[in-house]
């Protein structure tokens, strides 16, 4: 598998950040309404967060990033 470049990954990691966001709201306000969600907000920081974790694995490392 190719490895993304600093870009790419930043530009997925932000979009992974709009949709937790967007998830936590929906997740909140359906709880509001005294509906049950199936996922909790804890739930997606975690999941959006390991899918992060594995996005920077899989991203190309600066040569200079050390100096």
């Amino acid at each position: 598998m190719k490895k993304l470049n600093g870009h790419q990954a930043h530009v997925i990691i932000e979009g992974l950040n709009m949709y937790k966001d967007a998830l936590k709201q929906e997740i909140a306000d359906a709880e509001a309404k005294g509906k049950r969600p199936f996922m909790t907000q804890g739930f997606v920081d975690m999941d959006i967060n390991e899918i992060i974790k594995l996005i920077e694995a899989n991203t190309k490392k600066d040569k200079f990033a050390t100096l």
